[in-house]
This record gives C-alpha cells, structure tokens and sequence, in this order.
C-alpha cells in the first residue's frame, strides 16, 4: 500500500480593504481518499513584512476524484507601502510527482509544498491606486496529468482592476520558496 498525503494545487489572492489593510484568501485543493493523510482546519500566512498569522478553512468543498478545495481567510495591516512576497508552506505534495526533484532520495512527497503571491502597495496611489490580485473562478484542482500527453486547463483568470494578464510556467516552490524543478524541467516563455 503507498501513502499519499495531499496537496495537489492552491493560491492565494487578496483584496483590499483601506489604507493598508488587505484581506487574504489561500484556497487549496487536497487528496481526502483512503491515503490522504492530512487535513487542516487552519494554514500559516507570511505576510512578507516580518509578520504572520494562523487563519481558519472558512469553507471546504468536495469534488470528483478524491480531492477537495479548501479555503482559508485572514486580514493583516502593513505599516507602510512597499512589496510584499506572501507566503504559505505546508508538507506535503502528493507523491508520484516526476517534475519535482528531490535530491536523488525520496519522493515528491517529502517535498514542501508551497505557494505565493506579490503584494504592491503604491505609495504614490493612496487608495485609489489600491490593487487587488487575479481572482481565479476555478478551483487549483486540476485533474489527472499523464506523462508525454497534452495537458490544457484554464484558471479562468480575472483582474477586478482591469489590469492586463500574462501567464508563464515556472518551477513549482518547495520549502522557504526553492524551486523544486528536476534539472530537465523546461519553461515555457510567457505571453499574453
């Protein structure tokens, strides 16, 4: 029998309150079948300011295929304009993951599975300029990816400030936000 535990994909946006208040979402979709071995009822936030905080799942959602989306809300104040890198880490990713490299020993669960969002705050804007991130109207739980085949998905991606998107492929982050990449990982260059 093999154990998987259960981090399969997540975000974390936010949106803004006033002044330098913002409210932060993480949204997480994990394994919940008969190997899943994790289940949190709260996540640590990085605020990317020397700060952070244990916010509560507010809600959780089960879906086809073993695996359920989770969200987790929490507010924080910045003392002062600037950028901002939020953060949040969790072991551990689902095992049987090829394009995370592990060092030569172990497997993709034994790495940290992390995500991250940028904050900027103008100091030049006050808050007409206050910016709120992408809001993703899909869940980060893709489905089942098979090696050498084509893999399409859509986050249905959505600026509520009328900013212009880009996406690009990057490694996936493990622990104190490293790239977890095998040395054949290939990154696609960005477009629009």
């Amino acid at each position: 029998m093999t154990f998987a535990t259960h981090n399969r994909g997540g975000e974390i946006t936010y949106t803004h309150i006033s002044g330098f208040t913002y409210e932060f979402t993480i949204t997480t979709c994990t394994d919940v079948g008969d190997d899943a071995q994790a289940n949190r009822d709260e996540l640590f936030i990085d605020y990317g300011d020397g700060e952070g905080d244990t916010i509560p799942r507010v809600s959780e959602t089960l879906l086809p295929l073993d695996h359920k989306k989770s969200v987790y809300t929490g507010q924080h104040t910045y003392s002062s304009p600037g950028s901002y890198i939020i953060c949040m880490e969790d072991p551990n990713r689902n095992g049987g993951i090829i394009n995370i490299y592990t060092g030569g020993a172990g497997n993709s669960d034994d790495v940290v599975f992390s995500i991250q969002s940028k904050l900027i705050i103008d100091p030049f804007a006050g808050n007409s300029g206050a910016n709120n991130s992408v809001v993703f109207n899909d869940c980060p739980c893709p489905a089942q990816a098979c090696v050498g085949q084509q893999y399409c998905y859509n986050n249905l991606a959505v600026d509520i400030d009328d900013d212009s998107l880009s996406y690009a492929l990057v490694a996936p982050f493990g622990g104190e936000l490293h790239p977890t990449a095998c040395p054949y990982y290939v990154s696609i260059p960005a477009f629009s």
